[in-house]
């Protein structure tokens, strides 16, 4: 019985550690939020250089405040590519949200409107 209950320990322990490790940290700043998001993003298109904005906000609790806009873009190609690359930005914020911000950042962002540049750095697909 003893060693049973060990074993549930351990094994809760592993998934805690699990689960912990693949929580973000809280952010801070808004240099730890772009890096946050960018770590979460895939382009969608080998092309370098290859770019999209999007504006959006976030509410205090780190979700998204509404629907992200592409404010603009610079892609090779057609609407297709375009359209793929300004997805797998969007996905990005979707996949990263609800940030875990700390208090003071939450409260001096909430309700702001930022605008983020998805860049394609390299050249072959990811």
């Amino acid at each position: 019985m003893h060693a049973c209950r060990m074993i549930m320990v351990v094994c809760a322990l592993a998934l805690w550690i699990g689960s912990a490790s693949a929580t973000p940290g809280t952010l801070h700043d808004m240099s730890e939020v772009g890096a946050a998001i960018r770590a979460c993003w895939t382009p969608a298109l080998p092309a370098k250089g290859a770019f999209v904005t999007l504006l959006f906000s976030f509410t205090r609790d780190g979700m998204l405040g509404g629907p992200p806009q592409v404010t603009a873009s610079n892609v090779p190609g057609g609407a297709e590519e375009r359209h793929r690359l300004a997805g797998s930005a969007l996905a990005a914020l979707e996949h990263c949200t609800p940030l875990h911000l700390a208090a003071a950042l939450a409260d001096n962002i909430a309700g702001l409107a930022f605008t983020m540049q998805f860049v394609a750095e390299r050249s072959g697909s990811r």
